[in-house]
């Protein structure tokens, strides 16, 4: 069983279960590994919070296990597998959080001050303006990264956390993994994720600073989670030099 408790970040608890709810129906006839959806209870009538019932995979989280390239690439392959899907109806599009994220003339006040190269990020960004959204409309996982990826003997045995599910542009999901990649597993795991997924967007790096922003002031954040899944050892300084080199890059490469 999931259930959804009210968040500071979560503000729909309710639609966040009915999106992870439905999306796995969706993909209940597909060969991709994810939880079979029993039951929905969207609005909390029997438990107080909206829950669902889902069936249990094979496999353990362990982000460690994700990190070497074989195993990054089979997270690849199976995001283009993820991408070849259409989105269920009622999935939110991924233009209803960017496009009001760009509207700002300057960056939002939790990001402001987080990055030297912050104000190059955001002018790169809102030159790009909404250009980016108006490519392929797949589903999109949302939130892909090792913590959610199930592993078995070596192989990728489960795909779990649908409640972000958005229908957009690829390069959403695949610049938010780069980036999550490199910083946690090294820039040698993103090359594998993206060896193994195929061909990069056009438009990628927009999607990598995008995913760069909420790094800047988010990673240290993140560390309690990178911990629970078995990076005990990774330290702030490498992820901020990963993640700087990470900007870097993706900034000469416009």
């Amino acid at each position: 069983m999931r259930r959804w408790f009210p968040r500071e970040w979560v503000r729909r608890p309710d639609r966040r279960a009915f999106n992870e709810h439905h999306t796995l129906l969706a993909l209940a006839a597909t060969d991709i590994p994810v939880p079979r959806a029993l039951w929905l209870d969207e609005k909390g009538h029997i438990f107080g919070v909206p829950a669902t019932i889902q069936t249990r995979l094979a496999g353990r989280a362990s982000w460690p296990e994700a990190i070497p390239a074989t195993r990054a690439a089979q997270m690849g392959d199976a995001l283009a597998r993820i991408h070849a899907c259409p989105p269920p109806e009622d999935v939110p599009p991924t233009q209803m959080w960017v496009e009001p994220f760009l509207a700002h003339a300057k960056p939002p006040p939790i990001f402001r001050d987080k990055h030297p190269a912050m104000p190059t990020i955001w002018g790169a960004l809102k030159h790009a303006g909404t250009a980016p959204l108006e490519h392929d409309r797949v589903l999109l996982h949302g939130d892909y990264h090792a913590g959610n990826t199930l592993w078995s003997r070596g192989r990728l045995s489960g795909i779990v956390d649908w409640e972000t599910v958005e229908a957009g542009p690829r390069g959403r999901d695949l610049g938010y993994s780069s980036m999550d990649c490199t910083i946690t597993g090294g820039p040698e795991m993103a090359s594998a994720l993206i060896g193994g997924y195929g061909a990069e967007p056009a438009d990628m790096w927009f999607w990598k600073l995008l995913a760069a922003v909420q790094a800047t002031a988010f990673y240290r954040d993140w560390q309690q989670v990178w911990r629970h899944y078995g990076l005990a050892d990774l330290s702030l300084r490498v992820v901020r030099r990963r993640l700087d080199a990470f900007i870097d890059r993706t900034l000469r490469s416009i």
